[in-house]
């Protein structure tokens, strides 16, 4: 590939992120950070706010408005650890857990009718996934499994 090519192919690649993320707001009401901030949840349980800052890269004030707003929407759950109200711990809700389940359904869905019509379906996004990794691997991100 050319520079301008390679150019072009990562224009692309953040046109379609940034579209798809609005998409996804208007269709699920949540944001990129918070769906990661709930998967994080998910996957490693209850986290205090602020090792959640720093996985998240974030300030602590953006891990507490995030945390708010999720919150207000019923999703998670604040609660100081052994009562001690320096050590707050989120935790996912089972509302948090059906909209990661309807955000995730979607995907999916996506990849499956892309499938149906010829276009690109679950062997693409495998492909996609293992060039993800290498991607990351190369500018120093540790995706996680």
């Amino acid at each position: 590939m050319t520079s301008q090519e390679i150019d072009g192919c990562l224009f692309s690649f953040l046109q379609t992120a940034y579209h798809f993320e609005a998409q996804e707001k208007r269709l699920f009401n949540l944001s990129w950070q918070e769906i990661y901030l709930l998967q994080l949840l998910r996957y490693h349980g209850p986290w205090q706010i602020s090792m959640l800052g720093i996985r998240m890269e974030l300030k602590k004030y953006q891990t507490s408005r995030l945390v708010t707003r999720l919150e207000e929407l019923g999703l998670v759950r604040r609660s100081a650890a052994g009562g001690d109200r320096r050590q707050i711990h989120v935790e996912l809700l089972e509302n948090g857990r059906a909209k990661l389940a309807e955000i995730e359904a979607y995907h999916r869905q996506l990849f499956t009718a892309g499938e149906k019509r010829g276009g690109p379906g679950k062997d693409t996004l495998a492909i996609l996934q293992k060039a993800i990794h290498q991607f990351a691997a190369l500018v120093g991100i540790k995706l996680e499994e």
